[in-house]
């Protein structure tokens, strides 16, 4: 009778795992697939020197979006699953809303703080505010939480569709950078506060204020995710930030247009990710057996799909970028093919993070963070002081290896934990 329930549990478990898993995907694929088709709109429209610039903007504001953010995403679905009451599941949602509003005032004084070093890319970054409070209004966790995706993935399909359809009618030249971002986000502003007004009429929900132990206590319950978060966003930012202070404009261009490229895998990879994170904690609760069994039975089939990206994109980087870019760009073909192997080894890498959340290993997952932080730090400023453009191809592999390392080590190192 055991082994029937048992059984019976996972079949359901996989079930909404697979049902979570289509719909995330669907998201993710269409924020990957609409980001490729504007960032190729936008670069036969600018050239890829402009583009590089637009790039350097929308990145910083991934770095701040994630602070801005502070690990809400992944709490957040876990908070609200488990509080489905009219009262509590108005006070989640309105200490997550408080938090990144918050947060959202703070950068906006660093940003007048930043308009006295006079940089290049203040204008672009200013114009790209809607970016950030699109990230303070993004109601995804909600959606999760309560498995209410398929509305959510209607109008993330709008949203992307506002976007193509404005930068078709406002982008005519490269004097026209600053409306990028400011289109892309403002979409996202208004497509996110509908789905936030929704889920409070829908739900009959209230927004509440906060009492300031609450909000003390999650800015520090969410400590470690927001770092571990925000070092994963500068990883990959470090070498664009670099190359946009100190490198050749045609070079950024190429960089940022491949890393725009591998972020679309991310976004797939991260979206497996949450898809799991519900029964990834009730499997390893119910028995660890179960939940090391499921993970391995995932991270292979994971793999083996992004191995067919990683051969795709080492046999045939010149018909990627010729499509794409309308050029035969001598270093994105480089950089595209030094790649390559990103998306396999992040696939490898997928549900390790997952399994120290899950096994509550905060502390590994923000010692890793630091120790992976400052080896981004270093390698980025020798590569980029030897303008060394073959090594600066390969940061991104080097990273991606580095984590995958130090992340098995402590899977093994907490495997009875």
């Amino acid at each position: 009778m055991k082994k029937l329930i048992t059984s019976t549990f996972i079949r359901i478990g996989k079930t909404n795992i697979l049902a979570n898993f289509l719909n995330l995907s669907v998201i993710q694929i269409i924020n990957a697939l609409s980001q490729i088709y504007i960032y190729y709109l936008i670069n036969s429209i600018l050239g890829l020197e402009t583009f590089g610039k637009v790039i350097v903007a929308s990145t910083f504001c991934g770095v701040a979006g994630s602070v801005i953010n502070y690990g809400t995403n992944q709490s957040g679905i876990r908070e609200v699953s488990s509080n489905i009451g009219k009262t509590t599941m108005s006070r989640v949602i309105s200490n997550i809303l408080w938090i990144r509003i918050i947060l959202f005032i703070a950068y906006l004084l660093v940003l007048g703080g930043l308009s006295y070093f006079n940089s290049q890319y203040f204008t672009l970054i200013i114009f790209s505010l809607p970016l950030i409070l699109a990230e303070v209004l993004n109601p995804l966790y909600f959606y999760i939480g309560i498995e209410k995706l398929k509305y959510y993935n209607l109008f993330n399909m709008l949203s992307k569709l506002i976007s193509i359809i404005a930068v078709l009618l406002l982008i005519k030249n490269e004097y026209d950078d600053y409306k990028v971002n400011f289109i892309i986000g403002s979409s996202g502003v208004l497509i996110y506060g509908l789905l936030l007004v929704s889920a409070f009429r829908v739900y009959k929900l209230k927004l509440l204020i906060p009492r300031f132990s609450i909000l003390l206590y999650q800015f520090k319950d969410n400590f470690y995710l927001t770092v571990n978060n925000l070092s994963v966003q500068l990883q990959q930012s470090l070498m664009v930030f670099a190359l946009g202070k100190w490198g050749e404009e045609i070079v950024l261009g190429a960089y940022s247009f491949c890393d725009k490229l591998l972020w679309g895998g991310r976004l797939l990879i991260m979206a497996i990710s949450n898809a799991i994170y519900p029964k990834g904690v009730q499997l390893y609760n119910e028995r660890p057996e179960l939940w090391f069994k499921f993970r391995f039975k995932f991270k292979i089939i994971i793999t083996a799909f992004f191995i067919l990206a990683s051969v795709i994109m080492y046999f045939f980087p010149d018909y990627i970028i010729l499509i794409l870019t309308n050029t035969q760009e001598a270093h994105a073909i480089n950089f595209i093919r030094a790649m390559a192997l990103v998306p396999t080894v992040a696939a490898l890498n997928s549900l390790n993070v997952l399994d120290l959340l899950i096994k509550n290993k905060n502390a590994a997952v923000f010692r890793i963070s630091m120790i992976s932080l400052i080896i981004s730090i270093i390698t980025v400023f020798i590569f980029i002081k030897e303008k060394n453009y073959i090594a600066i191809a390969y940061y991104a592999l080097l990273i991606e290896s580095v984590n995958l390392l130090m992340y098995e080590m402590a899977i093994r190192k907490y495997r009875n934990a």
